[in-house]
């Protein structure tokens, strides 16, 4: 699996600041059209993908889909529930989001767990 081309490597290949890059990636008006053209297509070429870390920061909105679960024996035995599961991230994934599963101990602590995502 190749990595990901990001800012850093996208604004070196140009010889351009990440900030320059940075506000030529998101539309800005102070960098001209011959810049963001130029760092448009570089960026395709190289396969540009935006930090999934920076967009939390800048948004707020971490793009995560938390799923609590409570005990119970048969849903880790069921033929269709891990499936499901691989399936649910599969698809989120596709649509950059994580999916993030974590087991309560029972209702009452599933509650704060909710809260807190």
């Amino acid at each position: 699996m190749s990595r990901r081309t990001g800012i850093v490597s996208l604004a070196k290949a140009l010889g351009l600041s990440t900030y320059t890059v940075s506000r030529a990636l998101n539309g800005h008006n102070d960098v001209s059209d011959a810049t963001r053209r130029r760092v448009l297509s570089m960026a395709a070429r190289m396969n540009y993908s935006p930090s999934a870390i920076g967009r939390t920061l800048r948004s707020g909105k971490t793009e995560a889909i938390g799923l609590v679960l409570t005990p119970s024996r048969r849903q880790f035995v069921d033929t269709y529930f891990l499936p499901l599961l691989s399936g649910l991230d599969q698809k989120f994934k596709e649509t950059g989001k994580s999916l993030f599963v974590t087991v309560a101990s029972g209702d009452k602590q599933a509650i704060p767990l909710l809260e807190k995502m």
